[in-house]
């Protein structure tokens, strides 16, 4: 026997089958707001990587911002959680290979510093997505 579907319902009743069952029920301003600090992220590692590689950051900038929101907001069937730690996991991974991340903090631009305050904020959100999706211990009296 398999588990009732707990994910989003369409129009005529029937279960989303393509959608995963974290994202059912989810605040909107906590995808959104997801959404934003993943774009946040991959956008300051793609700026970082195109600059390094003597492009225009601007590009880079907008390019990873959304690389970062299509693969929260578009990937319906994949857990929210997942392709928010994913994006932060690949971006992270560029900083490291463009050497930006090479000696301390300090002596960074203002591109890491960004990617910093939207990596820890990735991180608090795909906690309180994981909080939202699991069903509370006791019903409130």
């Amino acid at each position: 026997m398999t588990a009732p579907h707990t994910g989003p319902v369409d129009p005529d009743g029937r279960a989303d089958r393509a959608s995963h069952p974290d994202r059912a029920g989810l605040p909107t301003w906590l995808v959104v707001a997801l959404a934003a600090a993943t774009g946040v992220a991959a956008g300051a590692a793609g700026s970082v990587a195109v600059a390094r590689r003597s492009g225009s950051p601007t590009v880079g900038l907008l390019a990873g911002a959304f690389v970062g929101v299509l693969a929260v907001v578009g990937l319906p069937s994949i857990s929210i959680r997942l392709a928010a730690r994913a994006v932060l996991a690949a971006s992270v991974a560029a900083l490291v290979r463009f050497g930006a991340l090479s000696g301390p903090i300090t002596s960074g631009s203002q591109a890491v510093l960004a990617w910093v305050v939207a990596a820890v904020a990735v991180f608090v959100l795909t906690d309180r997505v994981a909080t939202e999706a699991q069903p509370g211990l006791v019903d409130p009296p």
